[in-house]
């Protein structure tokens, strides 16, 4: 097994699997899923407000991007309330969704750190440490990092949050 850091949108990267993480509470989507969001022509906006338990702790969705990126599935799984999540309950969710991911044949995937290190403050390479030393995932299972990718120009900056927006 291999864990690569890597810079840029997660969105880009050529995987069998996208991990997508969101919490319960925010609207509008934010991120790399707001991007994909606005790439797929809001279908995962369009679904929230029919499935309003879409982001509970550990709820896990896997959606087929069609084309729009180059992973061929994404699987995006509920943090709960913004606030509620702390060290363990994130190595839990970390744990979840790679084992969502195996599951669902995946061994090359792309996992986007930013809302679960900006919001601790802490470092995602240590917790899968600790996970993958405990686990036989293979060594086919390739997990990629993209840290800290922001979806577009201006998020986080005070500026206009979508493609398009004013």
């Amino acid at each position: 097994m291999r864990v690569l850091v890597r810079g840029g949108n997660c969105l880009d990267f050529a995987g069998d699997i996208l991990l997508l993480y969101h919490y319960s509470d925010v609207r509008p989507l934010e991120g790399a899923l707001g991007l994909l969001d606005w790439r797929c022509n809001a279908v995962l906006s369009r679904l929230v407000k029919k499935k309003t338990d879409l982001f509970e702790y550990g709820r896990m969705s896997i959606l087929a991007p069609q084309g729009k990126i180059p992973s061929s599935k994404v699987l995006v799984t509920g943090l709960g309330p913004r606030g509620s999540l702390d060290a363990d309950l994130r190595r839990e969710i970390l744990m979840i969704s790679l084992l969502g991911a195996r599951k669902v044949g995946g061994s090359k995937i792309a996992l986007d750190t930013d809302i679960l290190e900006r919001d601790l403050g802490e470092n995602i390479p240590e917790d899968l440490t600790g996970i993958i030393e405990g686990s036989d995932y293979g060594p086919d299972f390739t997990i990629a990092l993209f840290r800290h990718s922001r979806s577009w120009a201006g998020e986080g900056r005070g500026c206009a949050g979508r493609p398009g927006e004013a």
